[in-house]
């Protein structure tokens, strides 16, 4: 294509300078997204989800929910009807739902004060089904909270009344009764 008219060369210069402009402007952005990408932490991203999230977790079900609160190695979920799950962020192996979003920018990094000793403390009294690491699911009534155990007043299989001590290095989910 041969281009005569001056006015017509001078335009599809600058069409060919916005282009090249345009392409180095989406680069620039793709990269600075990328960069900000990767300091979004999961606590981030779940802070910042209000709808409805499904999460797998080692050893159970796909949990529905919303997410209600979260803590550094904690995420708490409102499941179905009035049940309520505690889940070990470690033991989380999958996320569905999660808001995307970007970094909080506010000064200092934000360390979500809920810890498992302070939520289940909050739960003291309350009919409780703990699953551990290893498979075994403990029912009962949340008794007392330590630093790093609990004790669970166990129900069920001839055990009622009977106190278990658990680690809370061994919960993988705690499960209120909904």
């Amino acid at each position: 294509m041969t281009i005569t008219n001056p006015d017509d060369l001078l335009a599809h210069a600058a069409a060919g300078y916005q282009s090249r402009c345009d392409a180095e402007v989406i680069a620039e952005a793709a990269e600075l997204v990328e960069v900000e990408q990767a300091r979004v932490r999961l606590v981030d991203r779940l802070l910042a989800t209000t709808g409805r999230v499904g999460i797998s977790v080692a050893g159970l079900p796909v949990i529905y929910g919303a997410v209600v609160d979260v803590g550094a190695d904690l995420i708490v979920i409102a499941g179905a009807g009035e049940q309520v799950w505690a889940l070990r962020s470690a033991a989380v192996i999958a996320l569905a739902g999660l808001a995307v979003g970007l970094r909080d920018e506010s000064p200092g990094p934000v360390i979500p004060e809920l810890t498992w000793p302070r939520y289940l403390r909050q739960l003291a009294g309350s009919g409780v089904r703990v699953h551990t690491g290893d498979g075994v699911i403990h029912v009962g009534e949340l008794a007392g909270v330590g630093a790093d155990f609990f004790d669970l007043t166990v129900s069920g299989a001839g055990l009622t009344g009977h106190v278990s001590t658990i680690s809370l290095t061994a919960v993988i989910a705690v499960q209120t009764h909904g």
